[in-house]
């Protein structure tokens, strides 16, 4: 395991605004990622048996093209907090067991509408590791804890797949997390057009944000050149992208309704915005 510390706080994450390709070559950032890395590789090896060819969520999180940005993007703007932090929308990952390690107490809170035994493959996770992290099965419009049961609230790239609930799911995190608790969100937006998460419907959720919570950081809403894309790796990186790759030359595996030759996984962009929550 990596002696590199994760406190330190890369200047690049301090900011509510689009993740940019020249963030992943900030130094703090690449030693965050070292940590990061050294630890999911001992995770995975604690917790093999758990990952096997059926379950559908990869062990290896950070080799999402997102997660490489999420994720040290939800650590530096934790500020190191040691206090009760929910991953709201978890699945299952080495994360929440990472932040235990270093002295956080975690909740983790998910749906497992498609019966993957999320409950189960966390207790048997907790019992092959060292880390303490609890697990509920619940909706997010409605998690399953007091209001202001927590000090912190991570949400990464789950707004995206909410559809019509995902202002209700900002609302209920408002709920659950303490007067001055900060809240760190990432999600994905479609850049052109449509999808799961357009620009109009990014709009919706910065307002409901800003109702309950009041920005770390001033919102950044520039779309530079260097911008961290999906169709950054289409072309230099296709295995960042964990989704089916369909190039032009099967489109037999194409959606139904897709031209032949397109891709599901084009121009998405990555967003992070870090708030506290009013009195």
């Amino acid at each position: 395991m990596s002696d590199v510390d994760l406190r330190a706080f890369p200047e690049v994450m301090a900011k509510n605004g689009y993740a940019l390709l020249t963030d992943l070559e900030d130094t703090g950032v690449r030693r965050i990622l070292q940590r990061m890395e050294a630890y999911q590789v001992a995770f995975l090896e604690q917790t093999h048996d758990l990952w096997r060819p059926e379950f559908p969520i990869p062990g290896d999180t950070l080799a999402h093209f997102s997660r490489q940005w999420e994720l040290p993007y939800a650590w530096a703007n934790l500020a190191g907090s040691r206090g009760r932090i929910l991953d709201a929308g978890s699945g299952i990952t080495f994360f929440p067991f990472l932040l235990a390690s270093e002295g956080a107490e975690v909740d983790c809170c998910d749906r497992d509408g498609e019966g993957l035994g999320l409950a189960d493959r966390f207790q048997a996770a907790v019992a092959q590791t060292t880390a303490s992290v609890r697990f509920v099965e619940g909706e997010l419009t409605d998690p399953p804890y007091p209001a202001r049961s927590f000090d912190a609230v991570i949400c990464i790239s789950v707004l995206e797949h909410a559809g019509p609930r995902r202002l209700e799911i900002v609302r209920a995190l408002a709920h659950v997390l303490r007067p001055a608790g900060r809240l760190v969100l990432t999600y994905d937006v479609n850049l052109g057009g449509g999808g799961e998460m357009p620009l109009e419907e990014v709009a919706l959720v910065l307002g409901e944000v800003q109702r309950f919570f009041e920005p770390v950081y001033p919102l950044d809403l520039s779309r530079p050149p260097t911008l961290l894309t999906s169709d950054s790796y289409l072309s230099s990186g296709r295995w960042r992208l964990p989704w089916p790759w369909r190039p032009s030359e099967q489109p037999s595996v194409r959606f139904a309704d897709e031209p032949i030759g397109s891709d599901q996984f084009q121009s998405i962009a990555i967003f992070g915005l870090t708030a506290t929550r009013r009195p």
